[in-house]
């Protein structure tokens, strides 16, 4: 004689089996998302010490850090109009005087800037190194050098 299975059996292995699948997927995506905000953390502490930061734990302190880069404004970055007829120095100033702000420019990494607006005025449009303590998005600027 043969046995026929019930089709409740069935419909209970089929949605033990769902929501095993289901539990695993759960799993794995939290894993990842944890993963990736770690690894995400340390990324954005790596490429500020690749990009001429000497960042302290949490990238933020109150002691002066070395940053490298171009001496910009937050309005046109590292990329100036080309067709404006002005030198990168003179497009940085012109859009600073318009409201824009000084930035610090390497690859990814922007900074504003604050504080010795001469000395930015100068050398806007150059490569710099900046010592100054960071606050947020902004490097509090103490000494400009060029590169």
């Amino acid at each position: 004689m043969k046995k026929h299975s019930s089709w409740l059996a069935l419909v209970v292995f089929c949605t033990a089996a769902i929501f095993a699948a289901a539990l695993g997927l759960t799993i794995l995506l939290a894993g990842g998302t944890i993963a990736f905000a770690v690894g995400g953390a340390s990324n954005e502490r790596s490429s500020a010490v690749s990009g001429g930061v000497s960042a302290g734990n949490d990238g933020s302190s109150d002691a002066a850090k070395t940053y490298a880069g171009i001496i910009t404004d937050s309005h046109c970055g590292a990329r100036h109009a080309i067709d404006s007829g002005k030198t990168a120095n003179q497009c940085a100033m012109m859009c600073v005087r318009a409201g824009s702000r000084y930035a610090l420019v390497d690859g990814d990494m922007h900074y504003f800037l604050a504080g010795s607006e001469d000395t930015l005025d100068r050398l806007a449009g150059e490569r710099a190194t900046i010592a100054g303590a960071l606050d947020g998005d902004t490097i509090h600027v103490i000494s400009v050098s060029t590169q």
